[in-house]
This record gives C-alpha cells, structure tokens and sequence, in this order.
C-alpha cells in the first residue's frame, strides 16, 4: 500500500525518485528503470520497454550468466 503511494505521488509531481530494493517483484512493478548491481557495480540495466516481460527468474538467470555464480541470497529475493 505504501509504494503504491509512492508511485501515485511520483507519478502525479512528475519526480524523480531512486528506490534501493532487494525484493526483484517490486523492482520489477514499481521501476521504469532497473538497474541490478553485485559487490558496488552495476551488472545489469533494462529499461521500462524493456522490462516489461522480465520476471523474477529471468533476473536471476541474468545475475549468474553475467558473474557465473548463482545469487547467494535469491530465496529472500522471491516473493509469493
């Protein structure tokens, strides 16, 4: 309830607004840039085009193609 009002907010003033997240779901719905990093670096960027049809898994597919290691805390990252 409360990023939803965030989100309204943000969208009605037009903001510009940096959320830091480690649940992927909210990420996902709440950014119109998602930016995924590992040890301070960013490793992965997508767009809200191209977001669109990311999923949870895809993320983590992404994360362990790109550092060839599966991401160590991926099941608090999932959420139902």
């Amino acid at each position: 309830m409360i990023l939803r009002l965030i989100y309204d907010l943000v969208e009605r003033h037009q903001l510009t607004t940096v959320m830091v997240t480690h649940q992927m779901e909210q990420a996902i719905a709440f950014g119109n840039r998602l930016w995924m990093m590992d040890e301070g670096k960013v490793i992965f960027e997508a767009n809200d085009e191209a977001k669109q049809d990311l999923t949870v898994e895809d993320l983590l597919d992404q994360f362990q193609a790109i550092r060839g290691k599966k991401m160590a805390n991926d099941r608090a990252l999932l959420t139902k």
